[in-house]
């Protein structure tokens, strides 16, 4: 998966430390994942500072025996100088999203993440639902810049993160949350989902959505 700031792919890597590496503008680097499975679906922010945070889902097979079931990860990249950004381990990656919390259900799913820059600081959101068009939330999380290559995680709890709307419809379209920076002073983003109305069901179904 190609980006212009910087140029990043997914890889599995080892549980060891790494020493710090700086990695420059135009390369392609290869990001950790915390599950060492498939990842798919990222989103990248770059603030004011020129700090990146990068979200994506990766596939939970050992909660459901398939790759149906999806975890949303994440991994703040600071900024070294005007050259060179230092290159995140896998002791970096955060569990944003973690199905196997049970929030909704035994076979919930957390996927399709979406961040945004707010200033410093970047807002992160992603769909939590019960596949195959069950009840699901949008739940957000806030990372707050605390520089020198540091940040902190604004979450409820570890692995979830707090409800923007409890009662959404994921349906056959699956939410997919989009977020817009509405204040870089304050820390306020909005953020826009389907939610699903009625769905007649059968080989010819017709589906309605509203987009809140």
């Amino acid at each position: 998966m190609r980006l212009l700031i910087p140029a990043l792919l997914f890889a599995a890597l080892g549980a060891a430390d790494l020493p710090a590496q700086i990695f420059p503008l135009q390369a392609t680097v290869e990001l950790p994942t915390a599950t060492g499975t498939d990842a798919d679906h990222a989103t990248i922010a770059i603030n004011a500072e020129g700090d990146i945070f990068v979200c994506w889902q990766t596939a939970r097979p050992d909660l459901s025996g398939m790759d149906s079931i999806k975890q949303v990860e994440g991994v703040f990249i600071p900024r070294q100088d005007m050259q060179g950004w230092i290159m995140p381990t896998i002791n970096d990656v955060i569990v944003l999203g973690d199905p196997s919390l049970g929030v909704l259900g035994p076979s919930e799913t957390c996927r399709k993440p979406d961040v945004v820059a707010v200033g410093n600081n970047f807002i992160v959101t992603w769909p939590r639902n019960v596949p195959g068009g069950g009840a699901g939330q949008i739940e957000v999380a806030h990372v707050q810049r605390l520089g020198g290559g540091s940040y902190s995680l604004d979450v409820p709890a570890a692995g979830r993160g707090y409800v923007v709307d409890a009662n959404v419809l994921s349906g056959d379209a699956g939410m997919m949350p989009d977020l817009v920076a509405l204040s870089r002073d304050n820390d306020l983003a909005g953020v826009a989902y389907v939610h699903e109305v009625s769905n007649t069901g059968g080989p010819n179904a017709k589906r309605e959505y509203d987009i809140r």
